[in-house]
């Protein structure tokens, strides 16, 4: 849609993806939620490769 925009006004665009997203809306599988959830319940965190 951006691209059509663009393209039919002359208007340069730039699309932003963000990966790494922190806040209520983050995903419970990444690694700060995990670290954080296991040092407040007193787990040990898994580490590999090292």
């Amino acid at each position: 849609m951006a691209h059509t925009y663009s393209h039919l006004y002359g208007i340069p665009t730039t699309g932003l993806r963000f990966f790494t997203v922190y806040g209520p809306w983050g995903r419970p599988d990444m690694a700060l939620f995990k670290f954080t959830k296991a040092m407040l319940e007193r787990k040990s965190i898994d580490v590999y490769n090292y």
